[in-house]
């Protein structure tokens, strides 16, 4: 099988995760995308605002509806860094390709541990294009990769909790069923107002 892995902080998830998973799944005829919330922060310059088990529930919820994405739990106590989670992947999947799939921002913004041994794990690396990041990527990295183009997604999480925090909509730029949990369990100092999930 071809397994595409989405991972990260997913604080919350919200729809241009799904999208960009999708997408990737398409253009790569991916059999399953792995969708794999990291446990660790420490390569993040602040806390998460919404408890792992939060997060976790919300990936789980978001992904409910379609049969090929599915939650993946390794990197749940790992460390955070791709190149640690891969060979744990590949313990788990030893007989299916594995394709890492991920922002052109996250590429162009965040500091990258020991890529090639990223590189060296993947089968292939998917990058999704992302509106303001025109930049060409290293040289080091564009070779290895597969730009995945995608149209401008609008929403990002930090502006999904910053509007939480607000008491402003995020319905649309996150499931439903998400949008509703946001509001259930008051995260990101939420909003009471049902009206956000009618």
């Amino acid at each position: 099988m071809k397994l595409g892995i989405l991972g990260g902080t997913f604080d919350p998830i919200h729809c241009a995760h799904l999208y960009v998973a999708e997408a990737a799944r398409a253009a790569i005829a991916l059999d399953c995308v792995l969708f794999t919330p990291t446990g660790s922060y420490r390569h993040r310059s602040e806390e998460p605002g919404a408890p792992l088990a939060a997060r976790v529930e919300m990936v789980a919820l978001a992904i409910a509806s379609n049969p090929a994405f599915r939650l993946e739990d390794t990197d749940l106590t790992g460390t955070g860094y791709t190149a640690d989670l891969i060979p744990r992947l590949r313990a788990k999947y030893p007989h299916d390709e594995l394709y890492f799939i991920a922002g052109a921002d996250s590429l162009a913004a965040s500091p990258w541990r020991r890529l090639d041994e990223v590189f060296a794990a993947l089968d292939g690396f998917v990058v999704a294009t992302r509106p303001g990041i025109d930049a060409p990527l290293p040289p080091e990295i564009e070779t290895h990769v597969h730009r995945l183009e995608i149209p401008p997604l609008f929403t990002s999480a930090s502006r999904i909790r910053a509007l939480a925090r607000e008491g402003r909509p995020i319905r649309y730029l996150v499931p439903d069923e998400v949008a509703a949990y946001v509001v259930a369990h008051r995260l990101y100092r939420a909003y009471s107002g049902a009206e956000q999930t009618r």
